[in-house]
């Protein structure tokens, strides 16, 4: 039987990290190391850390042999999604780069460009049999409990909730405060903290709603990337502590 493999990761730049160091491993090439190593159809990354004007100097991460590659990248260098598909078969018959023109009642339609369009995080393909959503959900903060709020737009009890801050998280990535780009030279980031759950309320509000808005006209979804939430209030690792999780390893038996 003929089978799909789709990797999702969120790089935490691609250029420092799976860019540079690729050429060390015996594969040498992105598209070798896609095929080799992954054994990869579908590759989808988070976090890229290119900024749009970046993207034409950057021509041996986005012209990779045997895939095509399809990206959705700000102004700042922060954020950033990319999704690469073997060719010729995944390629897409279409790709889009926003959530726009979706509401966020549930209905399709209706809302204008958000200005979270302009930060690249979302890559959605249609590859015929399905749909491929690549997202980048913005983080609200590190608190250590999930906002109630984002329970009515996900759903309450065990339904994913809001996901604290930490490493990985494109508002501060390695703690100094900033956001994006290298330690000591960070590209300046979106607002951080609890001021950004608005944005994310909506942004999960658009994601649903195009997700049921393609279900309503009978297509497959598969929703991938960094959606920045947890399950319980358990999951938020400032609730975690040596006791907690002692008492865990016990629970499981390990």
């Amino acid at each position: 039987m003929e089978t799909l493999t789709i990797v999702t990761w969120n790089c935490n730049g691609i250029a420092s990290g799976l860019g540079a160091n690729v050429k060390f491993t015996e594969n040498k090439t992105l598209g070798a190391f896609f095929r080799n190593r992954l054994g990869a159809d579908l590759i989808c990354l988070q976090e890229h850390k290119l900024a749009a004007s970046k993207l034409a100097q950057s021509r041996d991460l986005a012209v990779v042999e045997g895939y095509e590659s399809f990206w959705a990248a700000g102004d700042k260098g922060y954020a950033g999604v990319v999704s690469y598909a073997a060719s010729p078969a995944w390629s897409p018959v279409s790709a889009r780069t926003t959530l726009s023109g979706t509401s966020g009642d549930g209905g399709g339609g209706g809302e204008a460009d958000d200005p979270l369009d302009s930060e690249g995080r979302v890559v959605e393909l249609d590859l015929e049999s399905f749909v491929l959503i690549n997202v980048y959900v913005p983080n609200a903060g590190g608190g250590n409990h999930r906002p109630a709020a984002l329970d009515e737009v996900v759903g309450g009890g065990g339904a994913p909730a809001a996901g604290g801050g930490g490493a990985g998280d494109d508002d501060d990535d390695d703690g100094d405060g900033q956001a994006g780009g290298e330690p000591g030279a960070r590209a300046p980031g979106p607002p951080t903290g609890r001021k950004r759950l608005g944005e994310k309320l909506r942004f999960v509000r658009r994601l649903t709603a195009r997700v049921r808005e393609l279900h309503s006209a009978g297509r497959k979804v598969v929703v991938v990337g960094d959606l920045n939430l947890a399950a319980h209030n358990a999951d938020v690792s400032a609730l975690i502590g040596p006791v907690a999780v002692t008492r865990a390893i016990a629970a499981f038996g390990y």
